[in-house]
């Protein structure tokens, strides 16, 4: 009998066992994600989302949709994006990359709006804090292995890298 208890609880032992200690977790960008620091592309300390003016997130929908929202101007974007697979010579940091296209007319009431706020100031200013991209109408995110997003459309001109997370 006391053998039996053994085999039992030898059995218990092994089936209880997680042989995947450290799996890759299935990384979706569906839901919302907040920002979290600001990289500088020269080196320098992040700087946290709590020592940041302003907030930033971004909704993806399974639909394809999104919408980015920024405190700063209490404004949100929206559009529609989609998702390509890295090149070979980024697949062992990039898991998947994201292109927006943001939606004319939110770009225009954008505009707009921050024009009369500042009529000093030429539209693409204005832009340029709410679209990080050299184009004025897309951005492409990067999907990390850990689960990290990340908005380097400025850091290619050494300026922030924008890092998010669910």
């Amino acid at each position: 009998m006391k053998h039996i208890y053994y085999i039992f609880l030898f059995t218990l032992i092994l089936t209880s066992c997680n042989l995947d200690e450290n799996p890759d977790p299935t990384i979706s960008e569906i839901g919302v994600w907040q920002i979290t620091e600001v990289r500088s592309s020269w080196g320098f300390d992040p700087v946290p989302a709590s020592e940041l003016e302003y907030n930033e997130t971004y909704e993806f929908r399974s639909d394809g949709t999104f919408t980015k929202i920024n405190s700063e101007f209490n404004q949100s974007l929206s559009g529609v994006y989609t998702v390509e697979d890295p090149e070979d010579i980024f697949e062992d940091r990039v898991k998947f990359f994201l292109t927006l296209t943001f939606n004319q007319d939110d770009l225009s009431a954008l505009a707009e709006e921050l024009q009369e706020r500042n009529p000093d100031s030429s539209e693409a200013i204005f832009l340029n804090w709410m679209v990080y991209s050299n184009t004025q109408d897309t951005e492409r995110l990067i999907m990390e292995h850990d689960g990290n997003l990340i908005n380097a459309g400025y850091g290619v001109m050494d300026g922030p890298i924008f890092v998010y997370e669910k």
